[in-house]
């Protein structure tokens, strides 16, 4: 037997604590209405991994992977949806997918650009009017975070990622983004809860600009934007260095 390409080797994801796997199976006004659309959107901002197909008798199997909380959030949101129509749930306890990769969540859609973060080992991508927040840990496989979405297209990012010593203190990751608008709003990336092995279990990001003071001067249009580079002037701006 003769293996003309080599398998691609699964990685084994690092899970968070107090994961677990539900099944759902769901009956009613399920299918031909957006159910599963509803599932996949109201899970990925949750960080919830799983899929939803459609049953030949009408109904709906979904397997949702995450914290209770979240998946609680999901099933309530889901029923709170006036057009869909659920008569039924049943649920029960499932084995755990460690190889399971939320990737599927970024196809279909249309990349723009992405910023780096080196010294943080992760990445922000820009899909459509959407940021994805990724890691790259060496080591340890996580799914990609859905941490904003605008009302219009992203056209490009910048980052600005500077490395402290940690007597020095955290110094967040900034974000630069320009929309197809005119318009440009700079980040703080704030990584929150923050495991031993490198794994961040939430990222929010904080506007940093426009602010107060830039309003003043005027609105927050540039025409059209090509791209956006971040420059530093001087580094005594930003660290200090004790003698």
């Amino acid at each position: 037997m003769f293996h003309l390409f080599k398998k691609k080797e699964k990685i084994k994801r690092e899970l968070l604590p107090r994961t677990i796997r539900k099944e759902f199976h769901f009956e009613g006004n399920v299918q031909n209405i957006g159910f599963r659309f509803e599932i996949q959107s109201h899970s990925k901002p949750l960080g919830i991994t799983g899929y939803a197909k459609n049953n030949d008798d009408g109904s709906v199997t979904a397997q949702l992977q995450g914290n209770l909380e979240n998946i609680d959030k999901v099933i309530l949101s889901l029923q709170n949806i006036e057009r869909i129509q659920i008569d039924s749930i049943t649920e029960k306890d499932i084995p755990l997918d460690y190889y399971e990769n939320d990737l599927t969540s970024l196809k279909n859609k249309e990349y723009t650009d992405m910023a780096v973060f080196e010294q943080k080992q992760y990445v922000v991508i820009a899909m459509g009017n959407e940021l994805w927040y990724c890691q790259y840990v060496k080591g340890v496989a996580s799914a990609p975070k859905l941490i904003h979405t605008f009302d219009k297209k992203v056209i490009a990012l910048s980052s600005n990622d500077i490395y402290l010593y940690p007597k020095y203190g955290v110094y967040n990751g900034q974000l630069g983004v320009a929309l197809e608008d005119g318009s440009f709003f700079i980040y703080g990336v704030e990584e929150k809860d923050k495991q031993e092995s490198g794994l961040v279990n939430d990222v929010k990001i904080k506007q940093l600009y426009p602010n107060e003071e830039s309003e003043k001067e005027g609105d927050n249009n540039f025409g059209k934007i090509v791209d956006v580079l971040y420059k530093i002037g001087n580094a005594n701006q930003i660290v200090q260095y004790d003698l």
